[in-house]
C-alpha cells in the first residue's frame, strides 16, 4: 500500500519508506509535545515547509528552461555577421559552400561549429615586382637613380635578375600589378590566404618572361606603359590566363612597367643608339614635313594626286604602255590646266605661276616666229621687185646694228687721206663701261642658273641613301 506524497512529486510511497517516515513522525510527534503545544498534529506543522520546498523546485526549474531557451537563441543569433562595403560573404553549412553571395550589410549563417560566414574582400591589391628581373643591390643603391648605378662586366644569376628577349638580349625590368578578387567563391574555395601573394607572382613573372621572350630589346626598351598590345599588355593575358586555370577567382586590372634599362655595363652604348634613332626619326619627320610644304607651295592641294599621277606615268615609262601613257599625260594636263571637275585638284601657287610664264613664253616665241617670218617674205618680195635697194638697206641696217655696239669704237678720218697709220689705246672709260656690263650679265646668269638648280634640286631624289629596314 502507497501513499500520495506532495513533496515527491506526487509519487507513492514505499512500504519501507513508509516505515521510516513514520519512526520519524514519531520522534518529530515527541518532540513537539511539550508544554503550551500540546494538541497540535506534527503532520500539519510540516506541509508549509514541503509547500515552500515545492515552489523553491518548481522556480528554478522554470528558470532552468529559461536560461536554455536564452541560451538556445543566442547559438542561433551568433550566426549573425556583419559584411562592411568591399566585401562579400560566403555561407558555409556543415563545410558546403552556399552558391549565393551575401552582399555588404547584416548577414546571417548557421553557427559555428554547424556552419561558418567567411568575408573575403574585393578591393583594389597593389603588389610590387621590384627585385625579380632587376640586379641585386644594396639598400644604399636602391636609393640611387638608375643613371647612378654602377655595374659590372658580367651576372649573377643567383643575385641579378633579368628577362632574355627574342634577339638574345637581357634587360632588367621592374613591374607593379593591381589585382582583385573578383570571384569570392573560387578564392576561398581553392586558393589559401597565405599563398595567393606568392601565385599572383608567380603568374605575372610567368607573364613577363613569355612576353618578352617575344619581344626585341631595343623594342622593350621602347614601351610604354600604357601602349595597347605592348609588353605589359602581353604579360597581363599570359597572367591572367595562368590564374583562370587555377580557379583562384583573381582578376589582374592592371601591369605596369614602372622601369628598364639594358644591362648596366652597356647602358652607354645602349642611350647612343636611342639617341642616334631618336635624331633619325626626327629627321625623317622634318624632312616628310618639309616636302609636304614645298609640294604644298608648289601646287596646293593637288600636289598628292600630281606626285601619284608621275609616279605612275614614270612605271608606265619603263613598261612601255603607250595606252597607260597617254591616259596618266591627260589626267596631268587636266589638272595642271585646271580643267579638274574636284576643286580640291585645282594646282594653285608656284606651278601656276610657272604654267602662265611658258604659256606667255609660248605665246611670245610664237608672236616672234611670226613676224619674222612676215619681215623676211616682205623682204623675199622687195628683193624680187628691185634687188639693189633691198641690199643697200639691209647692209646699211647691219652697220648701223654693229657701230652701235658697246664694243664698237667709230673714228672719223679726213677726205682724201689715202694712208694712215693710228696707234691709240682703247678709252679706258669705254673699257671700264664694257668690263662692268660684262660681269654684270655673268653675274645675273649665275645666280639664274644657281636659282635654277636649286629649284631642280627640291624634286632630285638621291639614290644613294639606301633606307635600314626597321630603322
Amino acid at each position: 500500500m502507497s501513499n500520495f506524497d506532495p513533496a515527491n512529486g506526487g509519487q507513492g510511497t514505499r512500504p519501507e519508506e513508509l516505515a521510516g517516515s513514520e519512526s520519524v513522525r514519531r520522534g518529530v510527534s515527541a518532540s513537539l509535545t511539550s508544554p503550551g503545544m500540546s494538541g497540535i498534529d506534527p503532520a500539519d506543522a510540516m506541509d508549509p515547509a514541503n509547500q515552500s520546498l515545492q515552489d523553491a523546485i518548481r522556480i528554478t526549474y522554470r528558470l532552468v528552461q529559461l536560461g536554455m531557451v536564452v541560451l538556445a537563441v543566442l547559438f542561433l543569433f551568433s550566426g549573425m555577421r556583419g559584411v562592411k562595403e568591399g566585401e562579400q560573404g560566403i555561407r558555409l553549412l556543415f563545410g558546403k559552400r552556399d552558391p549565393e553571395l551575401v552582399q555588404p550589410g547584416l548577414g546571417f549563417s548557421a553557427p559555428y561549429p554547424l556552419g561558418e560566414l567567411v568575408k573575403v574582400s574585393t578591393g583594389v591589391v597593389s603588389l610590387d615586382l621590384s627585385d625579380e628581373f632587376w640586379p641585386g643591390l644594396s639598400a644604399e643603391d636602391k636609393t640611387k637613380s638608375i643613371a647612378q648605378l654602377m655595374g659590372s662586366n658580367s651576372l649573377k644569376p643567383e643575385k641579378d635578375g633579368s628577362v632574355i628577349t627574342a634577339d638574345g638580349g637581357l634587360a632588367h625590368t621592374q613591374w607593379r600589378v593591381r589585382y582583385s578578387r573578383t570571384d569570392p567563391g573560387q578564392f576561398s574555395e581553392n586558393l589559401l590566404p597565405e599563398i595567393e601573394e606568392r601565385l599572383v607572382k608567380a603568374a605575372v613573372q610567368r607573364g613577363v618572361v613569355q612576353a618578352a621572350a617575344q619581344t626585341k630589346v631595343d623594342d622593350l626598351l621602347k614601351q610604354s606603359n600604357d601602349d595597347a598590345g605592348s609588353l605589359a599588355s602581353r604579360a597581363r593575358e599570359i597572367a591572367q590566363a595562368t590564374l583562370d586555370k587555377a580557379k583562384s577567382g583573381i582578376t589582374i586590372d592592371r601591369l605596369s612597367l614602372i622601369e628598364k634599362m639594358p644591362p648596366l655595363n652597356l647602358r652607354d652604348k645602349f642611350a647612343a643608339v636611342q639617341t642616334a634613332q631618336q635624331n633619325a626619326q626626327k629627321n625623317r619627320e622634318s624632312a616628310v614635313s618639309t616636302a609636304q610644304q614645298r609640294l604644298s607651295k608648289m601646287a596646293g592641294g593637288a600636289a598628292p594626286t600630281l606626285v601619284n599621277l608621275i609616279d605612275q606615268y614614270e612605271v608606265a615609262l619603263e613598261k612601255r604602255d603607250t595606252q597607260a601613257q597617254e591616259r596618266l599625260l591627260a589626267q596631268i594636263d587636266a589638272i595642271l590646266d585646271g580643267r579638274a571637275e574636284e576643286p580640291a585638284l585645282r594646282v594653285a601657287g608656284e606651278v601656276t605661276k610657272l604654267i602662265v610664264d611658258a604659256t606667255q613664253y609660248r605665246s611670245s616665241i610664237a608672236n616672234k616666229r611670226r613676224s619674222d617670218l612676215a619681215a623676211f617674205l616682205a623682204k623675199q618680195e622687195q628683193f624680187a621687185s628691185n634687188p639693189l635697194v633691198t641690199v643697200h638697206r639691209e647692209w646699211s641696217d647691219s652697220m648701223r646694228e654693229f657701230a652701235g655696239r658697246d664694243s664698237v669704237q667709230t673714228m672719223l678720218l679726213p677726205l682724201g687721206t689715202r694712208t694712215l697709220t693710228v696707234m691709240l689705246n682703247r678709252d679706258p672709260e669705254i673699257a671700264r663701261r664694257l668690263e662692268t656690263k660684262v660681269r654684270e650679265a655673268e653675274a645675273q646668269e649665275s645666280r639664274a642658273d644657281r636659282e635654277r638648280r636649286q629649284k631642280e634640286a627640291q624634286f632630285r631624289t638621291d639614290e644613294g641613301l639606301k633606307s635600314t629596314p626597321g630603322n
